[in-house]
């Protein structure tokens, strides 16, 4: 698996200035939202693994 460290710890500063309304809003994937897309990435990098998107809202 490629390292990821320089990409996860890009990403991470980029979520300090998004909002929460954000992280909700849906993706071409219906199983995921943002916020659950960028958990996944974090999970793949092995970097923050207590780190979880909150409750997806349901419809």
């Amino acid at each position: 698996m490629p390292d990821l460290t320089a990409q996860t710890r890009e990403l991470t500063r980029l979520l300090a200035g998004v909002g929460d309304e954000a992280l909700t809003a849906p993706t071409p994937c219906p199983d995921y939202d943002v916020a659950g897309l960028l958990a996944r990435t974090l999970a793949l990098s092995g970097r923050d693994p207590s780190w979880t998107p909150p409750p997806r809202p349901r419809p």
